[in-house]
């Protein structure tokens, strides 16, 4: 199964492997055999604060898998969700339920000025265009969203497109007509970045018989939300 919501994203099923890489958003993975962080002791962890770079070892395991973009969760109330949920087994959960308890978290409470920082990542074709909109150096513009979100400006850019990808795969559009529609330069680019965040290839979102329940608000709608 999976389930889109207002900035986040549950995925119940087989996990996969990812590469060393860090997220926008927090994560909550639970059935994994085990995940690393790197400069965090051990292996068994269920939580991943966005910027935390890591890779996850999940492959035919049933994981549930919590997406929870930084903007809209704060990384104390993602950590309560994780352990909230630590003693519970996959079976007994599923994504359409999780998504819907999402709403009851609190909201992050940014400042009004990074999500219009953010808003310029998404609506223009680079981030030196950005940072001149918002009236800052690039490099002051990339330590400003790294200060508040924990990672800086083109990852947040790269997780846009993913998402709106996404978004677009479970209206039923085809692999590389999504990558296309949402920005990647190519298929095979929102491909690699799929995998690495999820563990799992686009296409089998597209091509398997993963039940897919779409968010309810559009990806867009959502981003404007807060």
């Amino acid at each position: 199964e999976l389930a889109l919501g207002p900035m986040s994203a549950v995925f119940v099923g087989q996990g996969g492997i990812t590469p060393s890489h860090a997220s926008v958003a927090h994560k909550v993975v639970l059935g994994a055999y085990h995940i690393e962080i790197t400069g965090v002791h051990g292996t068994q962890h269920t939580f991943v604060k966005a910027g935390a770079r890591h890779k996850m070892l999940a492959r035919d395991a049933n994981i549930i898998m919590i997406i929870l973009d930084a903007r809209r969760f704060s990384e104390a109330s993602a950590r309560g969700l994780a352990k909230s949920l630590n003693d519970r087994p996959p079976s007994s959960l599923s994504a359409p339920d999780i998504v819907a308890g999402l709403s009851e978290l609190p909201q992050n409470p940014l400042p009004s000025r990074i999500n219009t920082a953010i808003d310029l990542i998404d609506q223009t074709s680079c981030v030196a265009e950005a940072a001149t909109l918002f009236d800052l150096s690039e490099g002051q513009f990339s330590r400003l969203i790294k200060q508040h979100l924990g990672t800086p400006p083109q990852k947040w850019k790269n997780w846009l497109m993913l998402r709106r990808a996404l978004d677009r795969i479970v209206d039923g559009c085809d692999v590389t007509s999504a990558a296309f529609e949402a920005g990647f330069a190519d298929a095979s680019h929102f491909s690699r970045s799929c995998y690495q965040h999820f563990g799992i290839r686009p296409s089998v979102l597209r091509n398997s018989h993963l039940q897919i329940h779409p968010s309810p608000e559009a990806c867009r709608d959502v981003f404007e939300t807060y």
